[in-house]
């Protein structure tokens, strides 16, 4: 639905605007250190989007900032980890399952990404930026314990483009 989607669109921005916004001023200052400070950027507002003051550190969590955080760190993990997604979904119907997956696999494709010279990170930077990268992917998979949970119980809800009516639910 809308809703939905600009929701998305929003939280994905959460990771986005404060690493464009921490990358000009780094760029001014440090260039060197300008891809390192916009993933710091990125990760803090994975870490306010999932644990915010203002609601007694009981936030969402953090996929769509994630995404955010992606877009910005890993352009060229973001088509895979769309395809982990979609195709988790399309087979299991279950858009946690999904999440989970890419949260796994995601910590993965960045290091590959690194190690092959597909990111703005230096060799220096690679095994801070790897350790962080694994912090994302356990953060997320954490954030999903009750989904897990769900899972294993059998007690998920599965994805569906209909609405259930009334009756039916």
């Amino acid at each position: 639905n809308f809703q939905g989607a600009l929701c998305l669109v929003f939280d994905c921005l959460k990771g986005v605007v404060p690493a464009l916004i921490m990358g000009a001023v780094a760029g001014y200052f440090s260039p060197g250190i300008r891809a390192l400070a916009m993933f710091y950027a990125a990760f803090g507002a994975v870490i306010g989007h999932d644990f915010p003051i203002t609601m007694h550190f009981k936030g969402g969590k953090g996929i769509a900032t994630s995404l955010g955080l992606f877009i910005i760190a890993y352009p060229v993990i973001v088509v895979p980890q769309l395809a982990v997604f979609v195709i988790a979904v399309a087979i299991s119907r279950y858009v946690s399952l999904g999440s989970i997956l890419c949260a796994v696999s995601f910590p993965f494709m960045a290091m590959a990404a690194i190690l092959t010279g597909h990111t703005a990170f230096t060799i220096q930077q690679a095994p801070e930026v790897i350790i962080l990268s694994f912090a994302v992917g356990a953060l997320a998979v954490y954030r999903h314990k009750s989904n897990i949970h769900r899972l294993a119980t059998g007690c998920e809800n599965k994805f569906s483009f209909h609405h259930k009516k009334k009756e039916e639910k």
